[in-house]
């Protein structure tokens, strides 16, 4: 499975992967290699292996009744751009240009897991003010199932981002960390059980804000593992404390290798040692450590021989436009894959073609299936 894994890999990176993506790294000056000479049992075996990725991607339609429960923090993404400038003191200047607002958090989770082809609930906590009001609406726009439990003791995640010259000037939150409170917990365990019944995956989409204590986890771990429902989990810590760890008994884990270092306490160990101590922390089947400009590695428990196996798959985008949202969509498409039947590494597969749509583009916007059918290319 390594070598099929490691060729499919490179097919994509020097010669499968689209015209979009490879005109984005030649506009860029990337160096775009020709793929070596193959044999025709080795482009055989490539076109027969592409052809199951895109087998998984149908599947995603195919399932009966709703397949996918998500529960996370909405969050809203401001971008100002700016033409910047700089006077004589060394104090830069800012004169707006434009500004958009895209969606952000859990809830670009359940956009990009919508427009992937899957039947979605989303539930999450938002403030009662403008920004819950405009989150609503985006996702009224995209056709999607949510359900906002409102706390009105706490904003709704609002991130602002002042831009020029394509790098980010300044950033300003404006969010509160601390737990939601009992009442609202309870109400959210008693909608998410009671959705739980016909779905086949829960998603935990943690961005360390409050909305998912740990009894919260634990009670819906406890309600999936008597029904046999799959769980995965992605826990964001890069502004903030997390521990991707608390999410025990899950199909996959996806987080960066910073997280990883920061669940298991440990800057020292390779990431392969680091990955798989993650993995049995966690009682995690896979553990999928991203690692931006450097791909992924995975780290899968074969059950029919007993152990863990590692493997790596390369970036399929080495010029990104903005990084925002490779992880959601990265998360997102690996767990479908999954809910889907496909395996740990056709998964990983389809995950990172989708982290490489995503940052050909600025802003954390939905991947469609009909996108990533035609990455695949013909």
């Amino acid at each position: 499975m390594r070598v099929r894994l490691g060729a499919l890999a490179a097919g994509l990176v020097l010669g499968a992967l689209p015209s979009s993506l490879a005109r984005a790294q030649a506009e860029a000056g990337s160096d775009v290699r020709s793929p070596p000479a193959a044999s025709a049992e080795e482009v055989a075996a490539l076109r027969a292996e592409v052809a199951q990725q895109r087998a998984a991607i149908e599947r995603l339609q195919s399932r009966d009744a709703r397949e996918l429960q998500l529960s996370g923090y909405v969050q809203v993404d401001w971008v100002v751009h700016n033409q910047a400038s700089q006077n004589e003191i060394n104090y830069s200047t800012a004169a707006p240009l434009n500004q958009d607002r895209f969606m952000g958090g859990a809830s670009c989770v359940a956009a990009h897991a919508n427009a992937m082809g899957a039947h979605v609930d989303f539930f999450c906590v938002t403030g009662s003010d403008e920004v819950a009001q405009f989150a609503r609406k985006k996702l009224q726009s995209q056709n999607l199932n949510f359900d906002f439990l409102e706390d009105p003791s706490r904003p709704t995640t609002l991130k602002q981002r002042f831009r020029a010259n394509n790098k980010t000037l300044l950033r300003v939150s404006h969010l509160r960390q601390d737990d939601i409170g009992a009442d609202l917990m309870t109400a959210l365990v008693a909608k998410i059980t009671a959705a739980l019944e016909n779905a086949n995956v829960l998603m935990f989409s943690d961005f360390n804000y409050g909305c998912l204590p740990q009894p919260l986890v634990d009670q819906l771990r406890k309600h999936c593992i008597e029904r046999g429902i799959m769980m995965t989990a992605d826990s964001q810590a890069s502004s903030q404390f997390g521990d991707v760890s608390r999410f025990k008994c899950t199909n996959v884990l996806t987080p960066t290798e910073y997280e990883a270092r920061l669940a298991m306490r440990d800057s020292q160990s390779g990431l392969a040692v680091l990955a798989e101590r993650l993995r049995q922390e966690a009682k995690a089947d896979h553990v999928v450590v991203t690692l931006a400009k450097e791909g992924v590695l995975i780290q899968s428990w074969d059950h029919s021989i007993g152990t863990s196996i590692t493997d790596r798959i390369p970036a399929f985008n080495t010029s990104p436009k903005d990084v925002t949202g490779a992880g959601d969509s990265l998360f997102t498409c690996v767990s479908l894959a999954l809910a889907a039947g496909a395996d740990i590494w056709r998964s990983a597969y389809l995950g990172s073609v989708a982290a490489a749509l995503q940052v050909s583009r600025v802003g954390n916007q939905p991947i469609t299936r009909d996108s990533l059918v035609a990455e695949l290319g013909p």
